[in-house]
């Protein structure tokens, strides 16, 4: 299963086969993406960010296949 503790965010999908979250906590800071093949099993890939304030992540696919994440700070 995918990190406990961590609150998801809006999952989407490039391609129906890989899925993608943000995922947050909030009392830690943080800000993760995450990416599974199954709904299931959850990998994290990168930081998107780490600071006070910390909130929803959202992220969106760029016609030429980039991801863009927009953190939520307040």
């Amino acid at each position: 299963m995918g990190p406990s503790g961590w609150l998801f965010w809006r999952p989407k999908s490039p391609d129906g086969k890989t899925w993608y979250v943000p995922a947050y906590w909030w009392e830690h800071g943080r800000s993760i993406l995450l990416r599974s093949g199954d709904g299931l099993e959850w990998q994290q890939i990168s930081t998107i960010y780490q600071g006070e304030g910390n909130d929803e992540t959202a992220i969106e696919f760029l016609p030429d296949g980039r991801l863009l994440a927009t953190p939520d700070s307040r």
